[in-house]
């Protein structure tokens, strides 16, 4: 991932990048992508995560209504991710569902 206005960013735009970066790399919990490294290349700030195949949460929404059971199958482990970041002085800007990764095997 790397900082959207590139160039562009004013130096408190970089510092958000990298404190939330690096925060994000402290957290060890099953349900939150590891952050692997944290930098830059060519002034660009950026930051790498494990690779998840699967589909957002956005997009299964887009595909219809899902019975109560599989939201809520979906929903437990979202809120046991952001309880821990919370935990942790973490605190994330943009949950929203084209942020949340459903993985092959149905689990958020």
């Amino acid at each position: 991932k790397m900082i959207l206005r590139d160039r562009l960013a004013s130096e408190a735009d970089r510092r958000r990048f990298f404190v939330e970066a690096e925060a994000t790399a402290r957290l060890t919990h099953p349900n939150i992508v590891p952050v692997y490294e944290v930098g830059e290349i060519e002034g660009r700030p950026f930051f790498s995560m494990q690779l998840i195949h699967g589909e957002t949460l956005a997009a299964k929404i887009a595909d219809g209504p899902m019975p109560q059971r599989e939201v809520v199958r979906l929903m437990i482990p979202i809120c046991r991710a952001v309880d821990y970041a919370h935990s942790r002085g973490v605190l994330h800007r943009d949950i929203k569902p084209s942020n949340i990764l459903i993985d092959e095997n149905g689990r958020a």
